[in-house]
C-alpha cells in the first residue's frame, strides 16, 4: 500500500511512513493525514483483512483523508 497507519486516540487512524516512490506518495498522501475511509470502509471500521483484501484485488483503492480540518 506504501504507507503504514497509527491509532491516535479518538478512534481515528493517522497515515505514517509513506514509501517513496509509492503509490501512496504519488496520490498525494502526507505524514500527519488522518484516515476516514479506506476502500469503502470507515476507520473507525477497519482491521487488517480490509487491507489485505484491498491488496489482493491488484487495483486502485478510493482512500479518503483529513487533512488540517479538511
Amino acid at each position: 500500500m506504501g504507507f503504514n497507519l497509527a491509532g491516535i486516540p479518538g478512534g481515528t487512524l493517522g497515515v505514517r511512513n509513506i514509501v517513496a516512490g509509492s503509490g501512496a506518495e504519488k496520490a498525494g498522501l502526507k505524514e500527519e493525514d488522518q484516515l476516514i475511509e479506506f476502500d469503502g470502509t470507515r476507520a473507525a471500521e477497519m482491521n487488517p483483512t480490509v487491507f489485505r483484501g484491498a491488496a489482493a484485488r491488484g487495483r486502485p483503492v478510493k482512500v479518503v483523508v483529513e487533512r488540517e480540518g479538511k
